[in-house]
């Protein structure tokens, strides 16, 4: 399609948006967000996930901004959640009124668009206020737009459902363990990017500490027997307490980013042979599996997805086929 043909597709007459809704309207009594019980936690902790609709249209309103900025144009940043427009099928459109702030595309203005767009999104779709630690990092990466950042928005972790993040949880780990023998320092580079590493209180293997079945597959032949206490540090002061404290959960995990990326592959693997009781479905498995990592590893995988866009290796992490909004539905 020509680029005059797209950016006439992309606008929609007066009078044929009367069958189209405006964005606030189409989310009038839907829900954006919604608490999700977590297996093997607390019952008082509990996920904040995003809706299929709330994802699919923030997808709809990336992809409608992708079309525009490849046909050469931008609105440098002259929009509002009352702008959009929406299809039954959840199809982003402006109204060609709009189409005379259209100016050339360029750097800053593409960025100003963008940064409009975090607000409409979190304006008028993520409206109550509690949201999700993945549109979180999207709404960043839309904030601090870099034009690098482009193909990484459309495939971002928080617009996929859980199953297809568990795609991501195989395929990330497994390239980047590839990479450790390929190019090492490319490898050392993105996992410094990996956060839950740091010999601290907010250390993945303490974090793992908040669910028994995370804890199963840490420490295989003995569940839940080692927890981290307290511990004296030695007399010469030179290592902290935090320290002995990871050192005794999980010996066969690095307590580095490589234990992390080994357990986060483990965990993909066994989880069902240590699940019990309703999460023995494969069906029902992998879905809370991400809900799983989403509460003890807030943004993991959304920061590996950035750190290996930065050294080009998020290509190789991406699922092959059916299209992204294939795999939302």
């Amino acid at each position: 399609m020509k680029a005059k043909e797209l950016l006439w597709e992309l606008f929609t007459s007066d009078k044929e948006s009367k069958s189209y809704s405006k964005l606030l309207d189409y989310m009038k009594g839907e829900d954006s967000v919604v608490e999700v019980d977590v297996p093997g936690c607390d019952p008082d902790l509990r996920h904040l996930k995003s809706t299929d609709l709330a994802r699919l249209l923030t997808l709809s309103i990336l992809e409608w901004f992708s079309w525009l900025h490849s046909a050469g144009w931008s609105l440098n940043g002259e929009i509002s959640s009352d702008d959009i427009f929406l299809a039954p099928l959840g199809h982003a459109k402006m109204k060609k009124g709009k189409m005379k702030l259209l100016k050339r595309c360029k750097v800053k203005r593409r960025a100003k668009d963008m940064n409009a767009v975090a607000n409409v999104i979190q304006g008028g779709i993520f409206r109550s206020g509690d949201i999700p630690y993945d549109i979180q990092h999207l709404l960043w990466l839309l904030r601090h737009f870099r034009s690098y950042y482009a193909n990484l928005l459309l495939n971002h972790s928080s617009l996929l459902n859980e199953s297809a993040n568990l795609f991501l949880i195989r395929t990330i780990p497994q390239r980047l363990r590839q990479l450790s023998k390929l190019d090492p320092a490319k490898y050392r580079r993105i996992i410094s990017k990996v956060p839950y590493c740091k010999m601290d209180q907010d250390h993945w293997k303490l974090r793992c500490q908040q669910n028994q079945y995370l804890m199963k597959i840490l420490e295989p032949e003995s569940p839940l027997s080692v927890q981290a206490q307290p511990t004296l540090a030695p007399p010469n002061g030179t290592q902290p307490p935090v320290a002995l404290q990871i050192s005794s959960i999980g010996p066969d995990y690095d307590n580095n980013t490589s234990g992390l990326l080994k357990f986060l592959w483990d965990c993909y693997w066994n989880i069902i042979d240590y699940s019990v009781g309703e999460v023995q479905e494969k069906k029902v498995v992998f879905p809370q599996l991400h809900q799983m990592f989403s509460v003890a590893f807030p943004q993991v995988i959304c920061r590996c997805q950035k750190a290996m866009l930065m050294e080009n290796e998020l290509s190789h992490c991406m699922p092959n086929g059916p299209s992204f909004r294939d795999i939302l539905k």
